[in-house]
């Protein structure tokens, strides 16, 4: 449900923001996935969302559900879920638990963008 809110949300906030903001959303599912028994929803389906391949990603967001519940002292992080927003070059923009203010989240990255190329 929260990939969903997430995506749901992004999907509102399309076009110029994600064209502006060069992001690529890879939303990850721990645990067993609900299938609704329907066909890909359309807001898994935008060109700007992606599918996690390859290996290392359990692990990954495992030390990063970890590291959440320490630093917000409770243990509801994967209730709420995490997005973890990088750069191009790979660099952590912003790490978060729960909603996800994506107006603000691009902008971040786009002032994070901007930097780097100067």
């Amino acid at each position: 449900m929260v990939v969903r809110d997430a995506l749901l949300g992004a999907q509102l906030l399309k076009g110029a923001y994600f064209a502006r903001g060069n992001v690529l959303i890879v939303p990850y599912v721990t645990g067993e996935a609900v299938s609704t028994g329907f066909k890909t929803r359309t807001e898994e389906n935008q060109p700007y969302v992606a599918q996690a391949v390859g290996d290392g990603w359990d692990a990954y967001i495992e030390a990063e559900f970890s590291d959440a519940a320490v630093q917000s002292g409770g243990n509801n992080v994967r209730e709420e879920g995490i997005a973890i927003v990088l750069a191009k070059t790979g660099e952590v923009v912003r790490r978060g638990v729960g909603a996800i203010p994506w107006r603000k989240t691009i902008d971040e990255l786009s002032d994070k963008l901007a930097t780097s190329k100067k």
